[in-house]
Formats: C-alpha cells, structure tokens, sequence
C-alpha cells in the first residue's frame, strides 16, 4: 500500500520553526532550577510562565491528516491526495486478492477504473479474484476507511521545518556578517 513514511504526530499549527526565535533558557514550575532550551507558556496561573519545548506546544494530533471519508470532499480539487488513496485501495485490492462490480455492469478490475468510480466504493460489490465468489465487502471498506493520508502535514513539515529553517538561518548569518562589515 502506498505509505507515507515521514509524518509526523504533533501536527503544529504554528511552524516549529518561528518558535524557535521566541526560545531561551526556561524551566518548569515544577522544578526551577532545571533550565532547558524552551519557550514560556503562559495560562494566567504564573506570573512568569511555564517552560515548555517548543515541540510540546501549538500543536493537535492529525490536524492536516486526511482521511479516506474526507476524499469525497477533496476528490477534484486535490490530485495528490485523490491518487494517494487510488493507490491505497488499489494496493489493498491486490493485497486481498480482490476485484469489484459497480452494479449494473462496471468491473473494476484495474486502477484506472478505481481512480473512476472510488467515490462510490460504498456501492461496490466485492469477489474473490481465485474463484469469483463473493468477498466481505464490510471487511474491506473497513480496512479502507481506516487509511489516513499525511500528505498536507509532511509537505508542510518539509517546507517550513526543514527549507524555511535554512533559509531563515542563512538570512540571519548573512545580515550578522553585513553588520560586521
């Protein structure tokens, strides 16, 4: 099954990157004396805040992920994330040796024909590839809607975490040097 290998839990939904510059030597409420690289959260219950890494904050868990149930939505307008998930079923329709009838008459027996009709994959009716006999098409609809694309986070990730970063470090470096000069 097509995977994406580079996603990440804490989906930030401020780039770690511009909080980076509000970093300095924090520590917890719970244990002043250990300071670490961090940022000060502030709840209103401390005057001066509460140290917190940078990854720990601004974030919520699948915040850019898409998942199969939201392809209806995203289907015309978003190519990469529809030939994710075409790719997906595709995979997983080899994986359980599996084609399908979209009744009347439409097989679909090949990925150009899952790009076709996988918005109505709720309609299709499943057979074993062996010996043409019925197959759970609960059971793979299940496996289907559990597939999550992390396109968006992983493009986002490696845009402002990882070219972002260096283009702001190289700014930085060449206005310090201009200064020195």
């Amino acid at each position: 099954m097509a995977e994406n290998k580079q996603h990440t839990k804490r989906q930030h939904y401020v780039p770690r990157t511009y909080l980076k510059a509000w970093e300095a030597k924090v520590s917890k409420l719970a244990d002043p004396t250990a300071l670490f690289d961090g940022i000060n959260v502030f709840d209103g219950s401390s005057e001066n805040g509460d140290g917190r890494t940078r990854d720990s904050i601004l974030w919520m868990p699948n915040l850019y992920t898409v998942n199969f149930e939201d392809v209806y939505f995203l289907y015309n307008s978003c190519p990469k994330i529809r030939n994710y998930f075409v790719e997906s079923v595709w995979a997983l329709m080899e994986e359980n040796r599996v084609y399908a009838y979209l009744k009347p008459y439409v097989l679909i027996k090949k990925k150009d024909s899952v790009k076709k009709h996988l918005c109505s994959i709720s309609d299709w009716e499943f057979h074993n590839n062996s010996d043409d006999s019925l197959a759970s098409g609960r059971a793979f609809r299940n496996q289907v809607n559990r597939l999550k694309c992390y396109l968006l986070e992983d493009s986002f990730n490696n845009f402002f975490e990882n070219d972002w970063e260096k283009t702001r470090d190289t700014f930085i470096k060449e206005v310090n040097n201009a200064a020195l000069n």
